[in-house]
């Protein structure tokens, strides 16, 4: 619906304004696609899927651990084949894991996180701090010597 407007929108301007609209248009178009949803709106969602996203990278699981110490809605995280996420951000993500009580289902499923990675995640849930999570997936990670699907 939204693309209709645009279009529309774009083809009764001159050809000047158009191409300035256009270029205006596209890159907010871009950042749309490329950035978090807020605190505000997850704190409506039971999940966050961010499946195979390439613009994910470490920084923004370091936003999606700040969000998931005060969340109460979120039940799956999910950075399935998400390039860009390693070792930092599963760390990220393990040490607001004692902080949070509705997480479920962690998905890091074909990323590069390491034995770095899966030990912070370890000991997070080691630690007994967090009681819901029940499911980690590490299949298919490139950099670690674990690997595989984890039901706590």
């Amino acid at each position: 619906m939204i693309y209709i407007y645009i279009f529309f929108f774009i083809s009764q301007q001159s050809e000047s304004t158009r191409e300035r609209n256009y270029a205006v248009i596209t890159t907010w178009l871009s950042v749309m696609s490329t950035s978090l949803p807020t605190p505000s709106v997850l704190a409506k969602k039971k999940e966050l899927n961010l499946y195979a996203k390439n613009w994910v990278r470490n920084s923004h699981l370091a936003n999606v651990a700040a969000i998931l110490r005060t969340n109460s809605s979120l039940t799956f995280v999910g950075f399935r084949e998400c390039c860009g996420v390693s070792d930092m951000g599963a760390v990220a993500i393990a040490a607001s894991l004692g902080e949070n009580s509705t997480l479920k289902k962690l998905n890091f499923e074909s990323t590069k996180v390491g034995n770095k990675g899966v030990s912070a995640l370890a000991n997070a849930i080691g630690a007994g701090t967090n009681y819901t999570l029940y499911r980690l997936d590490l299949a298919y990670c490139k950099n670690n010597a674990y690997g595989g699907l984890v039901y706590v």
